[in-house]
Order: C-alpha cells, then sequence, then structure tokens
C-alpha cells in the first residue's frame, strides 16, 4: 500500500469512535418495485428490494428465460 493509504487507515483507527447509525428502519420492495408491508414514520430509511426465496427467483429465471428463447425465434 502506498504510504498516503497506510496514514490514512491508521488516523480512522485511532478515532475509536462507535460506527454512527444512519437508518433506522428498512423498508422492503419486491422486484417489481411494490412495496413489501407499511412505510416508516421517520424520514430516514433503508430501501430493500428483496426478490423472495431462492426457489421463487429460479422459477422466474426460467419464465424469462423461455419468453426470450421464444421472442428469439419469432423474429428469425
Amino acid at each position: 500500500m502506498t504510504r498516503a493509504l497506510v496514514a490514512r487507515i491508521k488516523r480512522l483507527e485511532q478515532r475509536n469512535k462507535p460506527p454512527r447509525r444512519t437508518h433506522t428502519s428498512v423498508v422492503q420492495f419486491n422486484a417489481q418495485g411494490h412495496l413489501i408491508g407499511r412505510m416508516p414514520k421517520s424520514g430516514r430509511y433503508m430501501a430493500v428490494t428483496n426478490f423472495g426465496t431462492a426457489d421463487e427467483w429460479a422459477a422466474l429465471l426460467t419464465l424469462q428465460q423461455a419468453r426470450l428463447i421464444n421472442e428469439g425465434t419469432a423474429h428469425e
């Protein structure tokens, strides 16, 4: 590492401050962008996209691949 980077890391480690909490609430959206649950009343939140379980994700992926293959063969 460069000297400047090492010095910067050393200064950051010496601060010994606890991490600051920036988000008080988490808001989940599905893959289509629709809200899951309720919006928090506070103005600070972290938005997270929820793609569902691995099985749901795999099923949607299979449908998308089939659709793309059908569209590709239709244009030939």
